[in-house]
């Protein structure tokens, strides 16, 4: 999750994300390789706006984005709910 997403969902409002957050927070998540292009397409958009291009990965994306939310309690939109359900049903 890129650190003007977190931002944006609310990290200057709780306490903990801005205390606690890093954009490469080790103890939660782990980063993920990705290409330059990748990154510079995916740039602060959220689940609504861009989806990996691999959709073998987009359980992956959907369960870390939901958890990184979760842990720093950072708002979703209903249009990321609803991207996040597609990718999520995906899960095995």
């Amino acid at each position: 999750m890129a650190p003007a997403s977190t931002h944006t969902h609310g990290t200057v409002r709780s306490t903990r994300a801005r205390s606690s957050f890093a954009p490469a927070d080790l103890k939660d998540q782990q980063p993920f390789i990705t290409s330059t292009s990748s990154n510079s397409s995916k740039s602060d958009f959220g689940p609504a706006d861009w989806k990996p291009t691999n959709n073998a990965f987009w359980c992956t994306y959907g369960e870390d984005y939901t958890h990184i939310n979760s842990v720093f309690k950072l708002t979703t939109t209903g249009a990321e709910k609803t991207a996040l359900a597609s990718m999520l049903d995906t899960c095995a």
